[in-house]
């Protein structure tokens, strides 16, 4: 021991020894329902239409901010379990290997688990956009609005953080949110 040094506390060593592997998930929710209630108070007075867009465009500014940071986070991660020989590195040569990073790794690394997601090719004229189709998103487990604006969509902090993903990779594109048929649908179109 050297001199002058003390023993850690209990709590010390549980801080130091556990290395966080994901965002607490308890955490994220607690944060995006009180985000999203202060953005309901804040545009409280406007009429419908406008009241689900400045909402949403809130929710994604968010996400883009958050987005850019866990990116980073997971970027750095990911290098270094590369470099012990761990994992392969990821290949970000394209829009699509970068969605495809999404899908998989990423949003296990946000929530855990690595939910069933499918990236599709988007039939445009320019052929410059896809689908990231989401059976259950975790924001809507989290938060909830009144029956009147039923229209907004949570998953908008979510196509947030794939926006700010893209753009990290450098591939500017515009993300927007929609519900099918019970699924959320992520449409992805990047500009060139």
């Amino acid at each position: 021991m050297r001199p002058f040094s003390r023993p850690l506390a209990a709590y010390d060593q549980r801080l130091r020894s556990r290395q966080p592997t994901q965002p607490c998930r308890p955490l994220f929710g607690y944060l995006l329902c009180e985000y999203f209630a202060h953005v309901q108070q804040r545009h409280r007075g406007l009429p419908a239409d406008e009241y689900i867009t400045a909402c949403e465009q809130r929710l994604q500014a968010l996400g883009v901010e958050a987005g850019a940071r866990l990116w980073e986070q997971f970027c750095l991660r990911r290098l270094e379990s590369t470099d012990r020989g761990v994992r392969a590195p990821l290949d970000l040569g394209s829009a699509q290997d970068v969605l495809n990073a999404v899908r998989a790794p990423f949003w296990a690394f946000l929530f855990g688990e690595d939910e069933r997601r499918d990236v599709q090719q988007l039939r445009l004229k320019d052929n410059n956009g896809f689908y990231l189709i989401e059976r259950e998103p975790a924001t809507d487990q989290y938060i909830s609005f009144p029956r009147d604006y039923s229209g907004i969509q949570p998953s908008a902090v979510l196509s947030g953080v794939i926006r700010a993903v893209l753009g990290c990779c450098g591939f500017e594109s515009a993300v927007k949110v929609f519900l099918s048929e019970g699924l959320t649908y992520y449409e992805v179109v990047l500009h060139e």
